[in-house]
């Protein structure tokens, strides 16, 4: 195995993909968003709408301004970024389990 693997293999044991990568994903949009609102790059929040709003429209009513939605584009390829060694590795886990299950058949 490759040395990301075994970070990822470690990383997932770690955190449960439901709970921890979720929540670290939340908390890495929060920050940067924070710090992008701070810093002046992106309009700042001044209305509050559905959380049934798609998030790019929702960015974009919410400040007026279109970078909010280029930001909101850009953390949810950050997040599928972080969201996929969790992934490969339970994908690596289901094959393993199956592959056990049917030599025990």
């Amino acid at each position: 195995t490759t040395t990301l693997d075994r970070y990822a293999t470690q990383l997932y044991q770690g955190l449960s993909t439901e709970f921890g990568v979720r929540n670290l994903s939340s908390v890495f949009n929060g920050i940067v968003t924070y710090l992008c609102m701070a810093g002046g790059i992106v309009g700042k929040t001044f209305a509050v709408f559905s959380w049934q709003m798609p998030a790019p429209i929702g960015a974009f009513l919410s400040t007026m301004d279109w970078r909010a939605v280029v930001l909101v584009i850009l953390l949810i390829v950050i997040d599928g970024l972080i969201y996929y060694p969790f992934l490969k590795v339970y994908e690596k886990n289901l094959i393993k389990l199956e592959s056990e299950t049917v030599s025990e058949e």
